[in-house]
């Protein structure tokens, strides 16, 4: 999970070294970096739910968040971590937001629109709708929210 959190990082820092260096404009897309980030920061809640399922002495096959705190309430444990996220999935949640986003990338949906040269360019839709409120662009908003959820739970782990 730590190394899908570094990857991720280190391709939104190159997200921002793109838009600030008009020389690298069109050779990577704005939009493959935050897909690429999107689907390591998806990965990466999956790990990090597969990790709290360990810690609770669970097999890590639950990497979802609501089978996972369906798991934990039939064996009488609250998990906070767990709890936290499944709110979060709601409709209006930052992790709703992410999934979305995650299966609008994967899901293939594109147009195609010709130049007048004649040459095809695939232009992907929602990846500018990612968090409108923010000063920050929707990958770094998302990183930083599961970097803190991450951090938080671990430190509870430390305590606990």
């Amino acid at each position: 999970m730590t190394q899908k959190l570094s990857y991720a990082e280190f391709l939104i820092e190159q997200l921002e070294r793109t838009e600030s260096d008009s020389s690298t404009i069109g050779v990577i897309p704005k939009g493959a970096y935050e897909e690429v980030v999107i689907f390591e920061l998806v990965n990466g809640l999956r790990e990090f739910l597969a990790e709290i399922a360990d810690n609770y002495g669970l097999d890590a096959r639950f990497d979802d968040a609501r089978l996972l705190s369906a798991e934990l309430q039939s064996r009488g444990v609250i998990s906070p971590e767990v709890e936290e996220i499944c709110l979060s999935i709601s409709d209006d949640g930052w992790i709703a937001a992410l999934i979305n986003e995650h299966e609008e990338n994967c899901g293939g949906k594109s147009t195609v629109s010709s130049s007048e040269s004649g040459v095809q360019t695939l232009n992907f839709h929602g990846v500018q709708q990612l968090v409108p409120s923010t000063a920050e662009s929707g990958s770094k908003f998302w990183f930083s929210q599961l970097s803190s959820l991450i951090d938080r739970h671990r430190e509870g782990l430390v305590e606990w």
